[in-house]
């Protein structure tokens, strides 16, 4: 039998008549009572369908690796939901970042920096204005970096 389910017909159930409307995963989870919050299995199935319920599980819950990286895989935006130690997981972060660089922002200070994860930022981030002012200011650094070793190297009076 499907737990998730289940629990999904019961709290529908539970809404009244005049709603007439389905819950989503995220509402379920957030109407839930801190028992199911809690509970894994529930979360795991939950974010599994919809990864944005994450924000409704318990600490405990977004500090899961395995709980989290399934709300990832499912919406990379469920990251800003985990736990901040998660943040600092380049793992976790690096899953988040493959599927929407934005989730970049979300990462912890180190991972920010992180060559790797910023090159798949560059590689995924959907905000073409934000990757066209990276480009143009790699560009403006590598020039100045050609003008300053050209100067480096006239300065200089080396002999063979």
């Amino acid at each position: 039998y499907d737990l998730y389910g289940l629990r999904k017909a019961v709290l529908q159930l539970q809404s009244s008549d005049s709603e007439k409307m389905t819950l989503t995963e995220k509402q379920i989870l957030q109407k839930a009572s801190r028992t199911l919050a809690k509970d894994r299995d529930f979360v795991l199935q939950a974010v599994q369908q919809d990864g944005l319920a994450l924000r409704f599980a318990c600490t405990e819950l977004k500090s899961d690796k395995e709980v989290v990286m399934a709300a990832i895989r499912e919406d990379a935006d469920a990251l800003q939901f985990a736990s901040k130690t998660l943040w600092s997981d380049k793992e976790v972060v690096m899953a988040a970042v493959r599927q929407n660089g934005c989730a970049l922002e979300c990462a912890g200070a180190s991972l920010q920096i992180d060559l790797e994860l910023v090159l798949a930022y560059l590689h995924n981030c959907s905000d073409l204005y934000i990757r066209e002012k990276i480009a143009q200011s790699v560009e403006v650094f590598s020039h100045r970096v050609d003008q300053w070793l050209t100067s480096v190297i006239s300065s200089c009076n080396w002999s063979w």
